[in-house]
């Protein structure tokens, strides 16, 4: 006899249970990615889920590290020659414009300055007086030891005349024709122009050497008008703006007309064939940048090696 089976089913609790598990099985599913995910456990005991894709698998070994810092730099010129106005003027001309390609000693610009062009005509006038003055001095010098010379001339010339007049007064007074007052004066005589002689050399050695300074001293100070004067005109020349080198003009802030003061920046001169670059970098890799260290230089497709030979901080 058959025995009817029944229905085995679940209750409706038993139903609500596994549909709630469910739903927060494909809420995982959503949330935490689909299965070709895999994880790994934090500190906290969460799990962090990461893309297959995205790692990279390698052996490990040992080897040297290189760390490298992509920075972008701006390229200038290695050497640049700044031009200053050594003596400031009017712009009178203006021989060359800003970019211009100049060879050295081409001449730039053309300034005035009539303090300075008043300046050297006074100068020279004071140089001629002063030259004038030396050769009025050298010839009153001279005058005094021609004088000098010529005192002695007589001076000696009587000393003779007296010694002969003594000898020949000895013998008329041991002969009793002279007397003894008249050999007397002739001795003192003799004895007044023997002084006389001694004391023009005297003054002769001290006019020599009072001479020799004066006249040293007035050379030395014509000689510094003339430097003063050779100054005063090299500013004048200075007026006349040349090149100091050959190179690029690569700034010229100068127009007609205007007035620059001494000192004043005229422009700068590039000089080619030579760069550097400048970078800017973050004060966290500063000590790892030091002089001497290599970089590769990367422009337009190539790669080029330069030694870092300067690192200012601030």
């Amino acid at each position: 006899m058959d025995k009817k089976i029944e229905k085995s089913g679940m209750n409706n609790n038993s139903k609500w249970i596994i549909a709630g598990v469910g739903f927060v099985a494909i809420c995982l599913w959503f949330f935490t990615g689909n299965s070709g995910l895999s994880g790994t456990q934090s500190s906290g005991g969460q799990q962090q889920h990461i893309s297959l894709r995205s790692l990279m698998l390698s052996t490990v070994v040992k080897d040297r590290f290189d760390d490298y810092l992509n920075i972008q730099g701006i390229v200038f010129p290695k050497f640049t020659i700044y031009l200053d106005a050594i003596a400031g003027g009017r712009v009178e001309e203006r021989f060359v414009q800003q970019g211009e390609y100049v060879e050295k000693n081409q001449p730039l610009v053309r300034m005035s300055n009539t303090n300075l062009q008043l300046d050297v005509i006074s100068r020279e006038a004071q140089i001629s007086e002063q030259l004038n003055f030396l050769r009025n001095t050298q010839m009153q010098v001279e005058t005094v030891r021609l004088d000098l010379r010529r005192s002695l001339l007589d001076t000696d010339n009587e000393i003779g005349h007296l010694e002969r007049k003594l000898r020949q007064f000895k013998r008329l007074k041991h002969a009793g024709a002279v007397s003894q007052e008249v050999l007397s004066t002739i001795i003192q005589d003799l004895d007044y122009y023997k002084k006389r002689r001694a004391l023009t050399l005297d003054r002769q050695t001290q006019e020599e050497k009072v001479r020799s300074l004066q006249i040293k001293q007035l050379k030395d100070s014509a000689q510094m008008l003339q430097k003063n004067l050779q100054f005063a005109r090299d500013n004048l020349d200075n007026l006349l703006v040349k090149a100091p080198l050959t190179g690029y003009l690569s700034d010229f802030s100068v127009e007609l007309g205007e007035s620059k003061v001494e000192g004043a920046r005229l422009g700068q001169i590039d000089i080619p064939g030579q760069f550097k670059v400048i970078v800017s970098l973050d004060e966290y890799y500063l000590n790892k940048v030091t002089v001497g260290m290599m970089v590769n230089v990367e422009s337009n497709g190539e790669t080029q090696s330069l030694t870092i030979n300067k690192v200012i901080a601030g």
